[in-house]
């Protein structure tokens, strides 16, 4: 728990940080109160004002599947990225955003009191293919190719002992 804790305030920290630069970027461009959560300001942001689809070669931005508003999702902003800062900040900050609120905030509350442990329950039918699935919480959706997912896993270590044993098929 208290390698969560120390995970979660770096991820805090690093998100804080990644906010500040893009709103500090928006600044330089005329946008001073830019609502980093909000994908139409973004969007605005990316296409009204920088116009990053023309660096790219498009005539028009993607827009949503709705066709409501400017696509902003991780493939657009990743081909975007090349042609200025400010696409590869919010996938930085986006990233470090979830990893703190979908894994490492939640669980701690997850710790059994008796044990010390997180108990995930492996449902025999939750999965079509067959193969093991974790719930409650979901242990397998934790990532294992970024550092940060890395030191999230770290967390995770077997009483003493013991061994962790990771099998697939």
């Amino acid at each position: 728990v208290e390698r969560l804790r120390a995970i979660s305030a770096d991820l805090g920290r690093r998100a804080d940080e990644a906010e500040q630069a893009i709103r500090a970027l928006a600044a330089q461009h005329g946008v001073p109160d830019l609502n980093v959560r909000s994908n139409p300001a973004l969007g605005a942001l990316l296409f009204d004002t920088l116009a990053l689809h023309e660096k790219a070669g498009r005539k028009k931005p993607r827009r949503t599947t709705t066709g409501a508003g400017y696509a902003t999702d991780e493939e657009t902003l990743q081909e975007l990225a090349s042609y200025d800062p400010l696409p590869q900040l919010i996938l930085t900050y986006r990233t470090l955003s979830k990893l703190k609120s979908t894994y490492v905030d939640p669980l701690p509350a997850c710790v059994n009191p008796k044990t010390g442990r997180v108990h995930t329950t492996f449902p025999p039918t939750g999965a079509a293919t067959g193969r093991l699935s974790s719930s409650d919480p979901n242990l397998q959706n934790i990532p294992v190719r970024t550092e940060e997912g890395r030191a999230i896993r770290r967390a995770f270590v077997p009483a003493e002992g013991w061994r962790f044993l990771s099998a697939d098929y």
